[in-house]
């Protein structure tokens, strides 16, 4: 017995040791560089993608994207969906407290989303949402949606929204207005401390419901120069980056300490028309600059192979991915005359003219929200000088710049989307739908009543072929109208340290649980 005892002590021992010695050896600390600052980590205002990724380690949803964008339990641990469609009954898990202690139950859930549904709060989640007609709490841990319609996409386009983070009602009420400078979910992460143009860290969840995140600390530092990324990157100043310039890819690979992560993405990046400001209303001149832009020169002079070239506005990798049947080739010849068929007119040195003056437009770009964004804003100015056009460009830090876009100020702007699934609902409907139908994110302006009611039939739809059939139409209508210009989805490419250990590169979320340091 004795020696049975001392087995049993010396297995005890080693087992602590290997449990509590690497990671309490040193600081459990992993600090990140962000392409820019956050905006509102609210997430009933989440609309761009650096600060989601802070808020996605703060707040879950009830359901959860797998590494192949399926949906699977998080919040939630099942769900029923009733045969004509409209009732969709979620169970929680009973087991989940918020950060600030309270309990996580069907009246949070209810609370949550009706907070998005209050025309008073103005969130852009209102239309991710407005299928629902009544949510109704059945007990502590079950909670139904009814909704007005059928939706195959109510899954991914409402519960998995990225604005349906759960939030304790508490906090919100407690905080109002503040609640973003307050924020409290559930997640593995809790928020600690908000510097603005500095910072923005979270700490470990200690009593979160899952497996309990390794880090003790995560910092994101707002850093939009991927030059200066890089140079952090190699010299300890961060210890993760989360985009990789094309130029860059070889030296990461090249340096033994640095590890590259890269993957195809659900992202496409593309340039916007606004419709609604003057003469961009006209199609021969959207069609003309669809033309006058080289993508595929663009691409290969900055990019490389850290993108794909995208022509419709589904990323690749979607099964809704469709190549409509006009692409807008680079032709400045075909632009010209499309221009010249329509009506408009030349000065003698060649200046297109609008109104008896040589045309100039308002070209915005992010300071490196987007990667090359600033560069490819340049050719895109000398490449409509070609045909005549002037453009004059604003770069703008990203909180301006979306504000300044969403306000309809520029005349063209470099924009994109990024989702976690290939599900075209969530991509079409926000950026393309009216205004007036739910199309939050259409800094386009844009506006076609027969693609509004097509979307609304792809998001009702089951059948997944006649799905797609309904999207390859839709494609084909944005492709006549031409309110945007597609040029290119990117690979999910962050570089980290070697000493960054257990990370899990996926498209479908940003997660860091299972991450730790280790010299």
């Amino acid at each position: 017995m004795k020696h049975v005892w001392l087995l049993l002590l010396a297995l005890t021992l080693i087992s602590a040791l290997v449990l509590t010695g690497p990671l309490a050896a040193q600081e459990q600390k992993l600090v990140i560089a962000n392409v820019s600052d956050v905006v509102n980590m609210d997430p009933a205002y989440l609309t761009d993608a650096p600060t989601s990724t802070v808020a996605y380690l703060m707040f879950e949803r009830l359901a959860r994207f797998d590494e192949d964008g399926i949906a699977q339990p998080a919040l939630a641990e099942s769900w029923d969906v009733s045969d004509d469609g409209l009732l969709w009954t979620f169970h929680l898990r009973d087991d989940v407290l918020f950060h600030d202690g309270t309990p996580f139950n069907a009246e949070a859930v209810k609370y949550t989303f009706d907070r998005i549904r209050d025309e008073e709060m103005a969130s852009p989640g209102a239309s991710d949402v407005q299928i629902v007609e009544e949510i109704t709490v059945e007990d502590e841990f079950t909670v139904s949606f009814s909704l007005e319609f059928p939706s195959a996409a109510f899954l991914y386009t409402a519960i998995m929204s990225t604005r349906c983070g759960i939030v304790s009602p508490t906090a919100a009420e407690e905080w109002g207005q503040d609640f973003s400078l307050n924020p409290v979910g559930t997640g593995p992460f809790k928020f600690s401390e908000w510097e603005p143009d500095s910072y923005v860290r979270v700490v470990r969840n200690e009593d979160y419901w899952g497996d309990v995140p390794l880090l003790d600390e995560v910092e994101f530092r707002p850093i939009p120069e991927a030059a200066t990324q890089m140079i952090e990157l190699e010299t300890g100043g961060v210890d993760m980056v989360l985009r990789v310039r094309a130029g860059d890819l070889e030296r990461v690979q090249a340096n033994p300490d640095l590890t590259l992560y890269s993957t195809p993405d659900y992202n496409a990046r593309y340039v916007f028309y606004n419709v609604s400001r003057e003469p961009m209303d006209q199609l021969a001149l959207r069609q003309a600059i669809s033309h006058a832009i080289p993508v595929d020169m663009i691409l290969e002079a900055f990019l490389g192979e850290a993108v794909i070239r995208t022509y419709g506005v589904m990323p690749e990798v979607s099964w809704a991915y469709h190549v409509p049947e006009h692409t807008y080739d680079f032709d400045p010849e075909l632009a010209q005359e499309i221009l010249e068929a329509a009506g408009w007119e030349y000065d003698s040195a060649g200046r297109l003219l609008y109104d008896g003056e040589p045309l100039v437009l308002d070209l915005y770009s992010p300071d490196g929200r987007y990667p090359m964004d600033k560069e490819i804003a340049a050719v895109i100015q000398q490449s409509l000088e070609e045909i005549g056009i002037g453009a004059e460009i604003s770069v703008l830090e990203w909180g301006a710049y979306l504000s300044a876009v969403d306000g309809g100020v520029p005349h063209l702007s470099i924009l994109g989307w990024s989702q976690a699934t290939g599900e075209p609902a969530t991509m079409y409907g926000p950026q393309l739908k009216s205004q007036e139908e739910g199309g939050w994110a259409n800094a386009m302006f844009y506006s076609n009543p027969e693609l509004d009611a097509l979307l609304v039939e792809g998001e009702i739809e089951t059948d997944l072929e006649k799905r797609t059939a309904i999207y390859v139409e839709a494609q084909e209508i944005v492709a006549a109208d031409v309110p945007m210009l597609p040029m290119f989805s990117e690979n999910l490419i962050y570089a980290a340290g070697n000493h960054v250990k257990g990370y899990q590169h996926s498209p479908a979320g940003f997660q860091l649980s299972t991450v730790y340091i280790e010299d």
